[in-house]
């Protein structure tokens, strides 16, 4: 008896020991066999042939089958001649078997030639059935394909000859090879279970590869779990900030459905939480009995067995899968699968979450150089209008010193004009958005300034009281020059002969209204000052005030107090 090698033995070979195996009527085992061999090879006739009892007798067909002919009995048919030339009958008396490639370059007799040609065949494979060290009958493989058999084919087919020679001629397969047959069955069936597995964990890990959707990457995983072992239900915890919870529940059985939620369990607490805790995957047959099962959701929903697969990635758990069963079922026989598939959704799922995390990221700085593209556009017009108003405050004083304004005077209001709208555009660069600045550092920092440049020797305190307010460029400039002209009106006329003073100013939002105002202690609006008043500067800040569309009021009593009442602009 040879030796069965698992390796060396194929679908063919596994699926010609199950028909041997069924132990029905010769002639119903030998029609299975026909079928076998036509499916598998390019076959115009399959042949069965038994010996005469005297070989000299010839050769009885037993079976045959062919597309044209159906599968025909032909135990009653006459038998061959017994010719050497006619290859059956070669094969039957040499007990070799003989494989013709090619009948084109073969020598047969002529009647054997002419049947062949008849027939259309261009090669055939005879085999001997040798029962007991001697041939007993043949099988007879015939093609209108040349060399239609590889090697391997070859070798499988002289194989199996010997099971079926058993079979039809020592009453049934030997025992102790009917032992190893169905061994080798068993083990097939399992390697065969395992290379489907493989195949849907190929398929699995490809189809991640390209996915960028944690969506996808978690629907897969439970369709590929669910074609692999048929469980009846399919858990997929998430970890948040106060434990797992369930994320997804996928039902194959109507007994299994109705999962309640509880609160999230932490790591450590039933099964899933023993899972997480160890980084390890968990297995449980029955979970009636397992005292790791603390909590009730599995048992109430119906589970009998349970495995718990963590979701590890760079050493952190980021969820579970959970697969159950309402009958008794050991998936720990499963593990690499599930241990595997496990790994792969893991990675999957960080992929998916690091795609997001930087396509949110990529939209929101899309975002922002958009809004700054704008914004910087916005902010080139600006300042194109903002040297405008240079050039005509500018104009402006060239025609007060054209009538007599002190030139020296004239060119530091100018310059500390061009300071204030400086600053505006300097604080204005130093925002986020380009869009909004905000006002209570500008105002200490420009009235400061000014303060600091006209001080005549006396003692000048500056009080500010300033809301939190931001204002866009539109209004700040404008606003920025009032507070520029008011201020120095007041630095040059309110503290005549080095008086000491104080300035205040404030800046309130009162509903929709803003309260802008400026006041000085000094000696208040004169016949004299008031002569002065009629100046660029008055005439400016009534300008400005217009362009805010606010209301100005000068009240020269106790010092001077201007106050500029406008609607707030967002």
């Amino acid at each position: 008896m040879k030796n069965i090698d698992l390796k060396t033995n194929t679908s063919f070979t596994i699926e010609a020991y199950r028909i041997l195996l069924k132990s029905r009527s010769r002639l119903e085992t030998l029609k299975d066999l026909c079928v076998l061999f036509e499916n598998r090879f390019d076959l115009s006739l399959t042949f069965f042939g038994i010996a005469q009892d005297k070989k000299s007798s010839g050769i009885v067909p037993a079976f045959y089958a062919g597309p044209a002919s159906g599968y025909i009995t032909a135990e009653t048919s006459r038998p061959y001649n017994p010719d050497i030339t006619i290859p059956e009958y070669h094969v039957l008396t040499s007990g070799h078997y003989y494989y013709a490639e090619d009948l084109s370059v073969e020598a047969f007799s002529k009647e054997w030639s002419e049947t062949a040609a008849f027939f259309g065949f261009k090669s055939f494979l005879v085999v001997p059935l040798i029962s007991g060290k001697t041939a007993k009958g043949i099988l007879g493989l015939y093609s209108k394909t040349p060399a239609f058999l590889k090697e391997k084919d070859l070798l499988e087919i002289v194989n199996v000859s010997e099971d079926i020679a058993d079979f039809l001629f020592s009453k049934g397969l030997h025992p102790q090879r009917e032992v190893i047959q169905r061994e080798l069955i068993d083990s097939y069936k399992v390697l065969s279970e395992q290379k489907e597995k493989e195949i849907i964990l190929n398929q699995f890990s490809r189809g991640i590869i390209h996915s960028l959707s944690e969506e996808e990457v978690i629907s897969s995983a439970l369709d590929s779990i669910h074609q692999a072992l048929n469980p009846d239900a399919i858990l997929l915890f998430m970890e948040e900030e106060t434990g797992f919870s369930v994320n997804r529940v996928a039902s194959y059985n109507k007994n299994l459905e109705n999962w309640k939620s509880e609160k999230p369990f932490k790591k450590g607490e039933c099964l899933c939480g023993f899972a997480a805790l160890k980084k390890e995957a968990v297995y449980a047959e029955d979970i009636s009995s397992d005292q790791r099962c603390t909590l009730n959701s599995c048992k109430l929903a119906g589970a009998r067995s349970f495995a718990a697969i963590p979701l590890v990635i760079n050493n952190k758990n980021i969820g579970l899968i959970g697969v159950a069963s309402a009958e008794k079922r050991n998936f720990k026989k499963y593990s690499t699968f599930l241990e595997t598939l496990g790994i792969q959704c893991a990675i999957g799922l960080k992929n998916a979450q690091l795609y997001n995390d930087v396509r949110e990221k990529a939209l929101l700085l899309e975002k922002k150089v958009k809004t700054k593209d704008t914004l910087l556009k916005e902010v080139h017009h600006r300042i194109k209008n903002n040297l405008n108003v240079i050039g005509s405050l500018l104009n402006l004083q060239l025609q007060e010193i054209e009538k007599g304004a002190n030139p020296r005077e004239a060119f530091m209001e100018s310059r500390n004009r061009v300071f204030t709208m400086s600053k505006i555009h300097e604080k204005l660069y130093q925002t986020d958005n380009f869009s909004e600045i905000e006002m209570a550092p500008f105002i200490e920092m420009v009235s400061r300034e000014l303060v600091s440049t006209y001080s005549l020797g006396g003692e000048i305190s500056l009080i500010t009281d300033i809301d939190p307010l931001s204002f866009p460029m539109s209004t700040a400039v404008p606003f920025g020059l009032l507070l520029n002209e008011i201020i120095t009106n007041s630095m040059k006329y309110a503290f005549p002969e080095k008086r000491n003073g104080s300035i205040s100013v404030v800046l309130k939002k009162q509903g929709e209204t803003i309260l802008f105002k400026v006041h000085d202690n000094g000696i208040g609006i004169t016949p004299e000052r008031k002569d002065t008043m009629d100046s660029l500067g008055l005439t400016l800040i009534q300008l400005l005030t217009d362009q805010l569309e606010g209301v100005l009021t000068i009240n020269g009593t106790k010092g001077t107090s201007v106050i500029i009442e406008f609607p707030f602009s967002r």
